[in-house]
């Protein structure tokens, strides 16, 4: 099918259910509801340290689009901030 400028389109509506499908994928390989943690450890696993640490605000967006809970604060401090020095962690 072919899309003309006629057409009512709505590309959010891909994405979200894209991004709906993916998180399906990822709550059945744990067996349970994949929480905003989850979802940056396997970033951080596919992705590398420093682009998850780089991308996070973006990888924030798509999590909040899910409706689900998260704690952007504890998840950064957790995975990105040394605590003793309360500086970011290089990698």
């Amino acid at each position: 099918m072919n899309i003309t400028e006629n057409e009512d389109t709505n590309p959010n509506e891909s994405y979200q259910e894209v991004i709906k499908q993916i998180l399906k994928e990822f709550d059945d390989e744990l067996g349970r509801l994949a929480t905003f943690n989850d979802f940056i450890e396997k970033q951080i696993r596919l992705n590398g340290y420093e682009t998850t640490k780089n991308d996070y605000s973006d990888l924030l967006d798509t999590w909040r689009s899910t409706g689900r809970d998260y704690n952007a604060d504890d998840t950064f401090c957790k995975y990105f901030i040394n605590t003793e020095t309360n500086k970011i962690i290089p990698q």
